[in-house]
């Protein structure tokens, strides 16, 4: 696992270095880049040769957690889940390709 940490922060690095060099000196907002090395990671070491998918799953699980959030208090309200709305509509897409990643990670037929 040490391997997989050294290249995802190599890679981190070196991406602060090259947003350095093409402006000499600016703020960096660390938060995105933490969130993108953890996921980079969990993705490598959890995926490994399907690591594109494990970055997949990564922002398809951030996008539900965000429309989840934002309709949050509109749950309350009796069979609001069943209205179709256009977020109801992408948080049924993303549970799909969510299904469809993991059926293809684990080598299930008919995928």
């Amino acid at each position: 696992m040490t391997p997989t940490f050294l290249k995802s922060c190599n890679d981190l690095i070196s991406n602060w270095e090259e947003t350095l060099s093409s402006s000499g000196a600016s703020e960096i907002d660390i938060w995105p880049s933490l969130q993108s090395l953890t996921s980079d990671v969990i993705a490598r070491s959890s995926f490994g040769s399907s690591y594109e998918e494990g970055r997949k799953v990564f922002q398809l699980q951030i996008e539900q957690g965000e429309l989840i959030m934002k309709n949050l208090m509109k749950s309350l309200i009796p069979l609001w889940r069943f209205l179709p709305t256009a977020d109801h509509r992408k948080i049924n897409e993303n549970l799909s390709g969510l299904g469809l990643i993991h059926f293809k990670l684990l080598g299930v037929a008919g995928c």
